[in-house]
């Protein structure tokens, strides 16, 4: 798809990305990396920790890579932001889930030397089809 094209699909669905399998390490190591070693994230010995909301939105742009929604005409893109993020439902980590994206373009925008395209991202866990977190996602799209 080219930039172009999104200006004629706001409003839809784009995709519903393949699901990405995570697990207690990937947890543990966003905790280290982030600071945010809290027990409720990865104390094993509870068998309930919980994956980190904020690990959520900062899988959103290898969903968008995954689903082939990277616009073919840009170079790369810039995080422009995020806008209405809620963390619904907790993960419950276990032996490791299966998550995925819905995507869905809610606007398009001229933006300086690039296009601001704004995508809603809701995430579902495998085996249950309720929404666990969602967020307004903000790129700058920069043309090649």
């Amino acid at each position: 798809m080219k930039l172009q094209d999104f200006y004629n699909n706001i409003g839809k669905q784009l995709s519903i990305s393949p699901w990405i399998e995570l697990d207690q390490n990937h947890t543990d190591q966003f905790g280290v990396l982030t600071g945010n070693t809290h027990p409720i994230h990865t104390d094993t010995n509870n068998q309930k920790t919980i994956a980190h909301g904020l690990m959520l939105t900062s899988l959103i742009t290898n969903f968008i890579n995954i689903s082939n929604l990277r616009p073919e005409d840009t170079e790369h893109s810039l995080i422009y932001g995020l806008d209405r993020v809620r963390f619904i439902k907790p993960i419950i980590i276990g032996h490791g889930y299966r998550l995925r994206n819905i995507i869905t373009l809610l606007d398009v925008k001229n933006k300086n030397k690039g296009t601001l395209i704004k995508t809603a991202h809701e995430f579902q866990i495998e085996g249950n089809d309720d929404i666990v977190a969602y967020a307004e996602y903000l790129a700058l799209w920069l043309k090649k």
